[in-house]
């Protein structure tokens, strides 16, 4: 999914579905994904002069809601490098603190209300 100034791609996000309470291996070619009611955003970025002005919360909103528009009831995430911060003031809880390569990362989720 992507965000779009007029033609120029400015963010995008990757999301795919995974197992519940199960983090996705570094480095996982994505084949036969499992079929699941968990859905795991493992990237989303925006350029850095399009962030601090509400383009990353409108754009993790529309991605939240093209999950629940697939049919998702739970949506999952690691967030690393201080974005539990941004998470959880888009809802998401805290739920373990581990190693994630050689970064400090936490496994995070929220529960969506189906459409």
């Amino acid at each position: 999914m992507g965000l779009f100034d007029d033609d120029k791609l400015v963010g995008y996000c990757f999301f795919h579905p995974w197992h519940e309470n199960q983090i996705v291996p570094l480095r996982l070619e994505l084949v036969n994904v499992p079929k699941s009611t968990v859905c795991y955003i493992h990237d989303l970025a925006i350029l850095p002069k399009y962030r601090g002005n509400g383009n990353g919360r409108f754009f993790a909103n529309a991605v939240i809601e093209k999950i629940r528009y697939l049919g998702f009831s739970k949506c999952a995430l690691v967030a690393v490098l201080g974005a539990e911060r941004f998470w959880c003031k888009m809802g998401f809880r805290s739920l373990e603190e581990f190693v994630y390569g050689s970064t400090s990362a936490i496994r995070m989720e929220i529960e969506l209300k189906l459409l």
